[in-house]
């Protein structure tokens, strides 16, 4: 027992609860102190004063006391609602309104408020007042004995009890381990097993026996003045004296202040002036929730907590800290920013020949061309380092090439007199144009010239003379489409200055240039660089090679950020947080020390959330990083935007830059009005773009891309694109680069969990640690995959901008190779059309832009666009199981290759023209007539050029064979090298030379480049088949391998051995001769040894691969291609079951211990299922919701909407729902009890529902096995002998008989015949693809009528013992089968198969479906709603024809003798054949249908039939 004196404060205690009285400012007290015979005053006078206006005295009545002195409503069953056992805060006394009298019939408002059962009926007293009797006074010893009482009730009670519901609300919340992402959450959340009906029966009756003997007990308390709740033992010595008090009182005061800490820092938050006078206001520097004891308060729930799966919130923590680094926080930017501003006053570093070397790193045109900025750095020595610089050239000049128009005769035909006055004609024309259409233009240069064409137009490919023109680029450039009467079109209008700039100079990429007459720029900066200098004349830039082999690269500047996000009430993203890591030495040329960075964390206020109490003083103790707090976000951004000025980086480095954070981060900058905004680049700009896009005139280099334009001068770098050209994975997020090329863990973050961070300090430092984290793993992940340098090699060869190759613009960097080359050797070069709205972005990240799109989800719009031409070959996959070695023999380099070995190149294949002379498509004269225009046109087939042609001429193939040569250089010099930095920066360099060999082809097919040639890509890629088809000849037929598999540039083939060493002389033998006697430039070497294949489809298949095979440190790793077995629309337990099947059949064991363990593990797994032995959060399935539910047509195929929109009915905002991932799972039970066959819909419930159902709800278990679990193992075991459907089922405890279809059409083909079906499935043939039975949709069948024994009829001959028999004997007992009887056979075959055909039944993919149709649905999708696969036609036109061959086979006598004379058949003729006769008949049968087919011969007349039409015209 203790009591708890304060000076000068007054405590009142009710019932259950404590009062605090605050002290505030003297101008704002709103309480009276009065004594208790005036406040007995002012009771009655509530009593009498009628409050209510006009009511009558009806209805209502005050009872004249305080708001703590009513007991609560009997709600909840008569429940008394539990109070707060501490400190309730009033500031206002309230008035309680209670009824006076009513009307007879009628009921009082407040009586309309209540519950039903404290209602007063009708026959009650109506006048309140008689029933208003006064409290009697409380003695002081009876005051004295409740306080004593109450104190004692606090000093039993945990600290945690004495919490209200929201406070135990607050620390459940906390206990809950932390969660980055939906998954975690879910994890966390529903890790629990489901109980039956019966057990949640049986738990509820016990709660109510528990519940009815503590009520009992706590009847038995004797005192009067103590709570209904029983206390533990009260103290008799009820008066203590104060030093007792005071000292029990310092026993609890530790837990006293931790409860009240929580509540004044509320307070205070909510009201700053208030003053809190409690002596127990005492801050604690860590407040620690007890575990244990919150779990005891919170309400016990219908699932088993015990085998909860939590978190160990250290260890996850431990996985977020940082790698062990020297990070430097930056404390002292304002003095950096202040001696880099001085930077300003210095001058410039010029060289003893007053030049200025100049290292460059961007560029960038403004006001079409009219103003031209380099940006670089240069060394400034007064600060020891390397400074930014930016250099303004002027005297840009714009240059033209006319095409004078032929009359009469050819070009080339003309003598010089005519030329001449040809071009004086061109001259006049085009200076009458300047003058009437474009007086902006003042003047220019003009004089003819001699230039070469060889591109799409319709010009003769050779030397023709041009009228050249120069006019100064400060004047507007000439449209495109301008055309005359002495000229066809005008070249080089719509080439940006920046690209002219780049080719005149002959500039390859980032280098040392030498500067001349340089001006520094002192007023009126354009930029924000440290240093700015002007040049009045191109030529005064210079690149020579001796300074770009003398000179070292300047190191860079990198700021690596990553956000944090959060959806604001609008339905907006809005930033919450930054964090950033600055490193100034990254390498150009080789890997950085990336170790070595500075970090800040810049974060705010969240709306109408206050900051944990105690994290200013943790930010104060945290020393690794500096961390910042802003009250909203423009001052977050504003400050965010200095610091980029300060640290003025180079390079800005984050995951997924380009597809959504910048536009993010400028959204936010332009709504906010951020100020300086442009400071997030290196050009100063006044307005923010607020369009998408720009299209106003043309641009290189992406110019009037947005996050371009605010950023040039900057380089941006996107490790999820460089990640996406650099590596092959399955998935470009930062969890996943982390896990496979960085080997480090990473959790992931749903934005929408951010707000549940903010409760408590840890919390939030965890956040930060994490956005942290992110932003070192993407600086690891640059490091790692060598992006700068590698990128840079890339800009170094093709000669383009170092920020295009930033942005994986390939298409962009083999046009601007091709550029440098064709400009070298004097031709007009193609324009550049100007980009549309609908392909900017492909223009943009070229052949990455389809890519970028698939990565976030299926196209919308139209249908998918036709293929131009036709692609690789795809060998037919011999689909199975091979548990030998199976070699992958690739080409190395087989497009680049081909055009090397057959010299192709736009100067020597012969095609037709695709363009016009104003850039319109030129129609294929093979388009047929009604053909959409959106179709591929039929390419005309070039043939391969004249292998006599002039080599120097081909500048394709010259590039090309530089390339390798560079590339054979290279890895020569690797051979030798021993310093590991230098092998470093040489295997990077012949990387980059691969790279752009190999995508060399690309520019030819892709359309939007200027180099694009559609015939010469088709004819790469016809060239390709070929050579892929007469390599797979030579490897089967002459080499006698066994390919199972090719894929445009590669073939499989199985060795047949199990020896590595063995068969890697096998994969030796196609390098011989074979080959090199048909190829100069194609080389074929072994790409990888596969231990085992499981080979499924077409680029589907899952291996055991030999890595690095042919060392000592060989080792044997899985590979998986193209098998989606996890897809979001599936459960996690169907995932682990896939993992483990695939692991099984891949692990080497005898195929007995497969089927065992397969058995013992799935019937385990099914037996857990039924047994509610899985947790439910093994049966989530998440899907996205897209679009708004409105705008959902059909949703009783698609349980995520219909949880959504149950979700949205309960109140929650469709804004929170749109686009994000929808857990469900699928129960036994509709959701509607009134539906009687619900779709799959109906039987959707979100998690929560499930378990707040208290096993109401219970999972539907079969549709789990069929829909969820058997589909993915199904797939896998399709080719596998001793494993079939039908067993996995059984293991999996369903009806295996449900399979029975599928497990027979794999074993025999034989289906249930009760039917009287004819129709039977084949035996599926293995052995060879050429075998016409396997392709056949049944077989015939006979029954001997003498034995009944049933077999597939072998046709004119079977094999005996000893010889031939015919096949009109029985197999069994040998007797005859009549012949009449075989002929009714054939003809109900026949009958039932054109039956067959002809309903066009339409089977689901799926074998746990296996729904059929006739319905023609959209996309072909399965009729069972259920289901998410397409269908597939039954009985196909193949099928059919290629089962009325097989039909046809069986009869016929004479390609039976010619089969078999190699075997030594004794019948030589015909008439030697027993029954001759009899076979001819029943061949005739099949005729007859086979001559009525249109499938069994090609009519060539109406296929040439317009040849025909096109004579007789």
């Amino acid at each position: 027992m203790f009591h708890l004196l304060l000076e000068n404060e007054e405590i009142q205690f009710s019932n259950s609860f404590a009062q605090f009285y605050l002290q505030v400012d003297e101008a704002k007290k709103i309480f009276d102190e009065i004594d208790d015979d005036e406040y007995d005053k002012i009771q009655d006078q509530r009593k009498n004063d009628d409050f209510i206006v006009d009511d009558d005295g009806y209805g209502y009545r005050d009872h004249g006391g305080e708001i703590w002195e009513r007991d609560d409503h009997p709600e909840d069953g008569g429940k008394k609602k539990k109070k707060s056992s501490m400190y309730v805060f009033s500031f206002s006394p309230k008035f309680i309104a209670q009824p006076l009298f009513l009307q007879p019939n009628e009921q009082s408002i407040t009586a309309f408020m209540k519950p039903k059962s404290t209602i007063n009926r009708p026959g009650a007293v109506t006048n309140s007042s008689a029933q208003i009797k006064q409290k009697p006074k409380v003695s002081a010893e009876q005051s004295k004995d409740i306080m004593n009482n109450l104190f004692q009730e606090l000093d039993s009670k945990d600290v945690d009890e004495l919490q209200d519901v929201n406070n135990s609300a607050v620390v459940t919340e906390l206990n809950k381990p932390i969660a980055f992402n939906q998954n975690d959450m879910l994890t966390s959340k529903y890790a629990v097993t489901l109980e039956t009906r019966q057990e949640v029966e049986q738990k509820r009756v016990t709660e109510q026996i528990q519940a009815q003997a503590q009520i009992g007990q706590n009847q038995q308390s004797s005192n009067p003045f103590s709570k209904k709740r029983k206390f533990e033992e009260i103290s008799t010595n009820q008066n203590a004296n104060a030093s007792d008090s005071k000292r029990v009182s310092n026993q609890t005061n530790d837990n006293l202040n931790k409860v009240e800490t929580q509540v004044i820092s509320m307070l205070k938050v909510a009201n700053p002036q208030i003053k809190v006078t409690s002596k127990l206001a005492r801050m604690d520097d860590s407040m620690k929730i007890d575990q244990t004891s919150a779990q005891k308060n919170q309400i016990e729930q219908t699932v088993n907590h015990s085998k909860l799966q939590r978190y160990n919130q250290n260890q996850m923590m431990s996985g977020i800290k940082l790698d062990n680094r020297t990070s430097k926080p930056i404390r002292n930017l304002e003095i950096w920013n202040q001696v880099l501003a001085n930077t300003q006053e210095f001058p410039l570093p010029l060289n003893e020949n007053g030049t200025l070397s100049f290292y460059w790193i961007d560029a960038h045109e403004e006001n079409n061309g009219t103003d031209l900025y380099i940006f670089g750095k240069i060394y400034q020595p007064q600060m020891r380092q390397f400074v930014s610089c930016s250099m303004k050239v002027n005297g840009m000049q714009r240059e033209l090439y006319a095409l004078p128009k032929m009359r009469g005769k050819a070009r080339g035909a003309l003598t010089v007199e005519e030329e001449k006055q040809q071009v004086r004609a061109v001259m006049m024309e085009l200076d009458d144009i300047r003058k009437k259409r474009f007086p902006q233009i003042s003047k220019w240069r003009c004089k003819p010239v001699n230039r070469k064409y060889a591109f799409e137009m319709p010009i003769q490919h050779g030397e023709h003379q041009f009228l050249k023109i120069k006019y100064d680029s400060t004047m507007p450039p000439l449209p495109s489409t301008i055309q005359g009467n002495t000229f066809e079109c005008i070249f080089g209008s719509t080439q940006s200055m920046l690209e002219l700039f780049i080719l005149k100079r002959k500039i390859r990429g980032p280098c040392w240039m030498t500067i001349k007459n340089p001006t520094k720029v002192t007023d009126f900066k354009k930029t924000w660089c440290r240093q700015g200098i002007v040049i009045d004349n191109p030529k005064n830039v210079e690149v020579t090679l001796e300074d770009l082999n003398k000179q070292e690269l300047p190191p860079l500047t990198s700021l690596t950020f990553s956000f944090k996000t959060t959806r604001a009430q609008q339905n907006t993203n809005e930033i919450a947080m930054i964090s950033c890591l600055i490193n100034t030495n990254i390498a150009q040329e080789g890997p950085s020390q990336v170790e070595r960075t500075q970090s800040f964390t810049l974060l705010r206020k969240l709306d109408g959330k206050p900051m944990p109490y105690d994290f200013d003083q943790k930010v104060k103790q945290r020393k690794e990083n500096i961390i910042q707090k802003f009250e909203n976000e423009r001052q977050m951004i504003e400050a965010f935007i200095a610091k980029v000025f300060i640290v003025d980086p180079d390079l800005v480095v984050a995951h997924n830059l380009c597809g959504g954070m910048f536009d993010l981060l400028l959204a936010r900058i332009q709504y906010l009005k951020v100020n300086h905004w442009s400071r997030i680049g290196r050009l100063k700009k006044t307005q923010i773009p607020n369009k998408k896009l720009d299209f106003g005139g043309s641009s290189y280099g992406g110019s009037q891309w947005i996050p371009r334009q605010v950023t040039c001068g900057r380089l941006l770098v996107d490790t999820f694109l460089s990640a996406k050209e650099l590596v092959r994975e399955t998935s470009y997020d930062l969890t996943y680069l982390a896990k496979v090329q960085l080997k480090k863990d990473r959790q992931d973050f749903d934005d929408e969990l951010l707000p549940t961070l903010y409760i408590t300090s840890e919390r939030l430092f965890s956040l930060i640690d994490h956005t942290e984290k992110d932003a070192y793993l993407t600086i690891q992940l640059m490091n790692h995959l060598a992006i700068i340098p590698l990128t840079l090699q890339l800009t170094n060869i093709a000669g383009n901008l170092w920020f295009r190759s930033l942005q994986n613009a390939r298409a962009e960097r083999n046009e601007m190779l091709l550029l440098h080359e064709f400009k070298k050797k004097k031709f007009i070069l193609p324009d550049k059309k100007a980009p549309f709205a609908k392909d900017f972005k492909r223009n943009m990240f070229a052949d990455e832009f389809e890519e970028l799109k698939s990565g976030k989800g299926p196209k919308k719009g139209g249908k998918r666009k036709k293929a131009a031409y036709a692609g690789g070959l795809v060998i037919e996959p011999k689909a199975g199981f091979y548990d030998n070695i199976i070699l992958l023999l690739d080409f190395n380099s087989l497009y680049p290759s081909i055009i090397q070995e057959y010299n192709l190149c736009f100067t020597t294949v012969n095609r037709r023209p695709t363009k016009n002379f104003d850039g319109s498509e030129v129609k294929s004269q093979f388009k047929a007539a009604g053909t959409d225009a959106n179709e591929g046109n039929e390419v005309e087939e070039a043939d391969l050029p004249d292998k006599n042609v002039n080599v120097k001429d081909a500048v394709l193939p010259n590039v090309l064979r530089d390339l390798v040569q560079k590339r054979k250089a290279v890895k020569e010099k690797m051979k030798n090298e021993k310093d590991a930095v230098k092998l470093s920066q040489l295997e990077i360099r012949q990387k980059a030379i691969k790279l752009t060999a190999n995508s060399m082809y690309g520019c030819l097919g892709f359309g939007s480049s200027r180099f694009h040639a559609q015939a010469i890509a088709a004819l790469i890629t016809k060239t390709g088949r070929d050579t892929l088809l007469r390599t797979k000849d030579i490897a089967e037929n002459k080499l006698g391998f066994n390919v199972v598999y090719g894929d445009t540039d590669s073939i499989m083939i199985n060795t047949g051995t199990n020896q590595l060493q063995q068969s890697l002389e096998m994969g030796k033998r196609p390098q011989g001769l074979k080959l090199i006697a048909l190829y100069k430039c194609l080389e074929i070497e072994i790409d990888g040894v596969f231990k085992s294949l499981l080979l499924l489809k077409k680029k589907k298949y899952a291996a055991l691969k030999y890595e690095g095979f042919g060392t000592p440190d060989a080792k044997v790793v899985q590979e998986v291609k193209g098998l989606d077995m996890v897809r979001r629309d599936w459960c996690p337990l169907s995932k682990n079951v896939g993992n483990f099947v695939l692991n099984q059949i891949l692990s080497g064991k005898q195929r007995e211990d497969v089927v065992l363990n397969l058995n013992e593990y799935l019937s385990d797994i099914g037996e857990k299922m039924k047994n509610n032995g899985i947790t439910l959060d093994q049966f989530i399935i998440t899907k996205q919701l897209t679009k708004a539910i409105s705008e959902y047509s059909d949703i009783k195929g698609q349980p995520h909407v219909a949880v959504a929109q149950r979700l949205k009915n309960q109140g929650k905002s469709e804004s929170d729902l749109v686009n994000n991932f929808i857990p469900y799972v699928i129960g036994a039970q509709p959701f509607d009890p009134s539906k009687t066959n619900p779709a799959l819909a109906g039987k959707a419930y979100h998690p929560e529902e499930v378990v707040s159902s208290k096993g109401k709800i219970l999972l539907d278990i079969e549709w789990y096995i069929t829909m969820q679990v058997l589909p993915p193992i199904t797939r896998l075991i399709e080719h596998i002998d001793g494993i079939d459907v039908e067993f996995v089922a059984q293991c999996l405890g369903v009806d295996p008989k449900k399979y029975k279809y599928h497990s027979s059409e794999k074993k025999t083909g034989e289906t249930n015949n009760d039917d009287g079906t004819l129709i039977q499935n084949p035996i599926l043939q293995t052995e060879t693809e050429r075998s016409l039975k396997g392709r056949t949709i049944a077989e015939l069948t006979i029954k001997c009528p003498h034995c009944s024994e049933s077999y597939h009829f072998p046709g004119i001959f079977q094999d005996g013992k000893n010889n031939t028999l015919s096949g009109l004997l029985c197999i069994k007992c040998t007797q005859p089968i009549p012949e009449a009887y075989i002929q009714n056979r054939v003809t109900l075959f026949l009958k039932q198969l054109l039956t067959l055909y002809y309903q066009g039944n339409k089977q689901c993919q799926e074998p746990a479906c296996g729904a059929v149709s006739r319905q023609l649905l959209y996309n072909n999708k399965c009729i069972n709603l259920a289901c998410k696969l397409k269908n597939d036609t039954r009985y196909t036109e193949q099928k059919t024809n290629d089962t009325l061959r097989y039909l046809q086979g069986l009869f016929n006598v004479k390609k039976y003798i010619q089969e078999n004379q190699k075997n030594g058949c004794v019948h030589k003729t015909v008439e030697e054949v027993p029954n001759f006769d009899a076979f001819a008949r029943m061949q005739g049968k099949v005729d007859d249908i086979m001559i009525r087919s249109k499938y069994n011969k090609v009519d060539l007349s109406s296929i040439f039939n317009f040849m025909k039409l096109g004579k007789q015209q």
